[in-house]
């Protein structure tokens, strides 16, 4: 996970840009969806382009992102099975899904299993370049 309090997107970009070059990926079609829109949109209207985009589909990749019970579910998961209970919650309409003990159980499991303390203690701090 790339973190940067001061330049976060254009970090993600550059991030995403030199996994490109490293495969040796000239040019190539992107999909973003959300935030990775948000990224494509921003790359791509930029005065320099980093990114290898021959075409690109965005989807919902605009506007201000609302702050709500909602958001935090997914800006704040902290990997416990009530934090997956929310984040459901925040994805589905229907009250059945979060009410759904193994519904909820299988989301929960299926993501990659880390000890989010440990790594986010052990990670060094991304700074931009000065």
């Amino acid at each position: 996970k790339v973190i940067d309090f001061t330049e976060g997107r254009r970090t993600r970009i550059r991030h995403v840009a030199r996994f490109c070059e490293a495969l040796g990926i000239g040019a190539a079609g992107f999909v973003g969806n959300s935030m990775g829109g948000m990224n494509l949109l921003v790359d791509q209207t930029s005065e320099q382009p980093l990114l290898p985009v021959s075409r690109m589909v965005v989807i919902n990749g605009g506007g201000e992102i609302l702050r709500n019970e909602d958001s935090e579910s997914l800006f704040e998961y902290d990997a416990s099975f009530e934090g997956m209970r929310r984040i459901v919650a925040a994805l589905f309409h229907d009250p059945a899904y979060p009410a759904d003990e193994e519904y909820v159980r299988r989301r929960h499991a299926s993501r990659k299993t880390i000890d989010v303390r440990s790594s986010a203690s052990a990670a060094s701090p991304v700074r931009r370049k000065q």
